[in-house]
């Protein structure tokens, strides 16, 4: 699996627990680059699951509001931001890019690189309102 090095990724907190329950935390805090695939069976083991405010394939139900502000990353429009993933198991595996629109979960800027570990992407033009407050877009 894989973990974002730069920019970093968010964090585990109590919001991940109320939403997410604490089986997925502790999976996701024992180890960050944990099986984003699995999550949805072990939080179907969870009573404090809740599907509607925890979505697993959306940074793996890590939550906006566990994100330190130090962490919230700022760019403009046609700015190359450098990514660099470190990818821990003995297979190989991938890393992608999107930006997404939190409110609806539908990718707004298309994915990118999805096979290399250490690449730069380039921020699109035309999200400057959609993804103009944090939290909007991720």
């Amino acid at each position: 699996m894989a973990s974002s090095h730069h920019p970093p990724s968010r964090p585990v907190g109590p919001a991940i627990i109320k939403n997410c329950g604490p089986k997925v935390e502790q999976d996701i805090r024992l180890d960050n680059t944990s099986h984003v695939e699995g999550l949805p069976e072990l939080a179907a083991q969870d009573p404090a699951y809740n599907a509607t405010s925890c979505n697993l394939f959306l940074c793996k139900g890590l939550q906006f509001a566990d994100n330190p502000a130090n962490h919230t990353q700022m760019w403009t429009a046609g700015q190359v931001v450098p990514i660099k993933v470190w990818i821990r198991i003995p297979h190989e595996g991938s890393a992608n890019v999107s930006i997404v629109d939190t409110k609806t979960n539908t990718i707004v800027g298309g994915d990118a690189e999805a096979d290399q570990k250490e690449f730069s992407v380039t921020v699109p033009e035309g999200l400057e309102e959609k993804c103009k407050s944090a939290g909007d877009c991720s």
